[in-house]
């Protein structure tokens, strides 16, 4: 349907009686700190998002994309697509939007057999909290997209990137050094020295796959300049791959605060195997869901939060936050 230059599609989110749980775009959005970040826009009023997206693989014409569920018709996503030239779209464009959205909301049918089986596993061990997290985890619409985030928490198209200039890169984005560890992934997959579309492709049935195909996906991302452990976990996260946690401090603060363990760098994968490995293969979702629920016990409900507010959610201002409430307690 077209009207007036926006062309309005539907993504059919499959029977009812599929799911245990009914899907909701607000949980599938507001489920990690991508969603947060440009040029996603969360509207905690209307329960929409709203980004660019690219017409097709390697098109440099993007369009604005609005993405709603109606609770008229709640087993369907509404994609309006605002074009610039023409109300219409081809096959091959609406049909690349719409799969960039799946990719987003994670809705193929490897990921929904993860989301069911993550929830059987977690219920059944009485873990579930009022946390809106339930499983899915949100990404963004290309591979690229993900690992530059990964690396920077930014924004890019490898196209416009490979064009730029490193120094201008560097001093204008304040990227320093790292401008051209960015550059140089750009040029590489723009080159074709980095195939997105094979990874891609072999992380298929990622959550439920052995981990000798996690090590030789990991081993291949750590040839590229700046993708370090943490990076690559992060990344390989975004696949499809739920069996490895990410670690960092924030990691060693949620274990030392919610589980009592006195954790440290040394000690960290030894402790998250013990806490999380009856979750197999889905540690990092039970992980994600304790602490999703503790930034929105800390913060109040992440997807009714002004994006003024984003910025608070810090560490640091974590920490800050738990104190004033131990005082005010003893007060």
């Amino acid at each position: 349907m077209s009207s007036g230059g926006v062309v309005v599609l539907e993504l059919p989110l499959g029977a009812a009686e599929e799911e245990e749980e009914s899907f909701e775009l607000e949980k599938a959005v507001c489920s990690h700190g991508l969603f947060m970040m440009p040029p996603n826009q969360w509207d905690p009023v209307s329960k929409t998002l709203l980004r660019p997206l690219r017409l097709g693989l390697g098109d440099s014409e993007s369009v604005m994309v609005r993405i709603s569920q109606h609770q008229w018709a709640p087993r369907s996503l509404h994609v309006r697509v605002y074009c610039h030239n023409s109300p219409n779209l081809s096959r091959q464009h609406r049909e690349s939007v719409l799969a960039q959205v799946s990719r987003m909301l994670r809705l193929s049918e490897d990921e929904e057999r993860a989301v069911r089986e993550f929830r059987n596993m977690y219920d059944n061990e009485k873990k579930k909290k009022e946390s809106s997290f339930v499983g899915r985890v949100f990404r963004s619409p290309t591979l690229f997209e993900d690992m530059v985030k990964c690396m920077l928490l930014c924004n890019c198209h490898p196209t416009e990137l490979a064009n730029l200039d490193e120094g201008f890169l560097a001093s204008r984005c304040n990227l320093g050094y790292r401008a051209s560890r960015i550059l140089k992934l750009a040029r590489d997959i723009v080159e074709g020295r980095i195939q997105l579309t094979q990874l891609e492709e072999a992380s298929k049935g990622a959550s439920f796959a052995k981990s000798s195909n996690y090590d030789k996906l990991a081993k291949q991302l750590k040839e590229i300049d700046g993708f370090g452990t943490f990076t690559c976990a992060n990344v390989l996260m975004c696949m499809g791959y739920y069996h490895v946690i990410p670690t960092d401090s924030e990691t060693i603060r949620h274990l030392r605060k919610v589980h009592a363990r006195n954790s440290t760098v040394q000690t960290v994968q030894r402790d998250i195997e013990r806490v999380y490995g009856k979750y197999a293969p889905f540690q990092f979702l039970a992980y994600w869901s304790e602490l999703w629920h503790f930034y929105e016990k800390t913060f109040g409900k992440l997807s009714e939060m002004p994006c003024s507010d984003y910025k608070l959610i810090t560490a640091s201002n974590m920490e800050s936050t738990s104190s004033t409430k131990k005082r005010k307690k003893k007060c």
